[in-house]
């Protein structure tokens, strides 16, 4: 999560000033998703510094990937707009163009991955730890079962508590 986090806003710092700089059209599209996406992802971490743990946080991350995948196609779609209706040029450079679709591919890559091993691999793998811890619980449990000390072999302690149980039931 560490690198993909200054990856990633290092990368969108320098894009945007490159896009800044080149007045790309397309930039307009990045910001609403980007406000979008970020209003949602930092009210669920507002209500988790509060205490709350809400359930949406998978669809937060899909709704990231959807945001790159978008981004990768806005990028790969500017490139066939040459030229718009009215003869007039696309307003996004070959350079802007090329440096989005490879910023937004490597971030779909990254969100892609993080998602895998956040909500797949990891439950997967604690599926299998549980699993484990069961048939390893299971296994205490008969051996404990198996090994039970008789009355005589438990503490003094045990004994009393035991027989003032007893008392209690009779």
């Amino acid at each position: 999560v560490m690198f993909l986090h200054w990856y990633h806003h290092i990368t969108v710092l320098l894009y945007c000033w490159h896009s800044y700089a080149e007045r790309n059209a397309s930039g307009l599209w990045f910001i609403a998703m980007n406000f979008t996406v970020h209003a949602i992802m930092y009210t669920y971490y507002f209500l988790t510094s509060l205490g709350y743990k809400p359930a949406w946080a998978k669809p937060v991350t899909a709704l990231q990937i959807s945001q790159m995948f978008v981004g990768v196609y806005i990028c790969a779609a500017s490139m066939g707009f040459v030229e718009e209706e009215g003869g007039e040029a696309c307003s996004v450079t070959p350079a802007s163009q090329k440096a989005g679709l490879l910023m937004y591919a490597s971030y779909f890559v990254l969100f892609v991955l993080y998602a895998l091993e956040r909500y797949v691999w990891r439950d997967a793998k604690n599926d299998g730890k549980k699993k484990t811890e069961n048939v390893k619980e299971e296994e205490q449990s008969n051996d404990v079962e198996e090994s039970a000390p008789t009355q005589k072999q438990q503490p003094a302690e045990s004994n009393n508590d035991s027989q003032e149980t007893r008392k209690k039931i009779r």
